[in-house]
């Protein structure tokens, strides 16, 4: 069964913006390529869709990395990438030398602002990791105010946050006496 399709400008637009989703920035090329080939042809519109729908056709989303390493390697970049733009964008609340306590709920006003070729899930896993180091959880103990992405006071870090952080780096201390790190 086949649909037919009739491209105006618009819809070449639609067609070049949903390969962009599936094939991220080599999706720029392709519209270029079918364009040119809308230049080309008397039956440019009819080609062009014709071209455009194969195209989604056979393009699949990449499968999973067979190498289990290579993934973590992969991931791990990706991690160390995002907390440094982060830390680039907004250095009055993240640094990974000197970190202060982050407002509660701080990861939507992140991705109100966060381009959306940045994973969300990274993102998460990031903020995770960034809140749990020894810097961060010293910070809670030591700073009594919470701060949100322009480094303004919006809250205060209370007494049973502080007790937590306590805890943990005394955990922290405990495994690595132990030989644990």
């Amino acid at each position: 069964m086949s649909t037919t399709l009739k491209l105006s400008a618009s819809g070449l637009e639609k067609v070049s913006s949903k390969l962009k989703d599936v094939l991220g920035h080599g999706a720029q090329n392709e519209k270029n390529r079918f364009q040119a080939v809308d230049r080309k042809s008397s039956k440019s519109k009819k080609s062009v869709k014709n071209q455009a729908e194969k195209h989604l056709k056979e393009t699949k989303p990449k499968k999973a990395q067979s190498d289990p390493k290579k993934a973590l390697e992969d991931f791990l970049k990706k991690r160390g990438k995002t907390l440094m733009w982060l830390c680039k964008h907004y250095p009055k609340c993240f640094s990974i030398k000197d970190p202060v306590p982050l407002k509660i709920g701080i990861i939507e006003d992140i991705f109100a602002v966060v381009p959306k070729i940045m994973s969300k899930t990274i993102l998460r896993k990031v903020l995770k990791r960034y809140t749990r180091t020894a810097r961060y959880l010293n910070a809670l103990v030591s700073n009594p105010h919470r701060y949100n992405l322009e480094g303004e006071r919006v809250g205060e870090v209370t007494a049973k946050e502080r007790s937590f952080a306590k805890t943990t780096i005394d955990s922290f201390a405990k495994s690595f006496d132990a030989g644990g790190c």
